[in-house]
């Protein structure tokens, strides 16, 4: 699969933003989880998801290439 950019700023920017708040969120829950406010077992998956999502938003928007674009998918941004 080729890596061209196939996202244009705005669609970077949203992703940007997303990514920021995915990972600001996993990051507030690992605290919770740390001071032991929240239960691991039930927010361990919120919090690898939200963590990993974020990062890959956050990557995609800096490289300009969107998996699921790659993938032949059309998105609205």
């Amino acid at each position: 699969m080729e890596r061209a950019c196939n996202i244009d700023a705005r669609g970077k920017l949203v992703r940007f933003i997303g990514g920021l708040c995915s990972f600001f969120i996993g990051t507030i829950l690992t605290i919770l989880i740390v001071l032991e406010q929240i239960d691991i077992n039930i927010f361990l998956l919120p919090v690898v998801l939200c963590l990993g999502l974020g990062i890959l938003a956050i990557w995609e928007a800096k490289s300009g290439w969107c998996i699921v674009r790659g993938m032949g998918f059309k998105t609205p941004i």
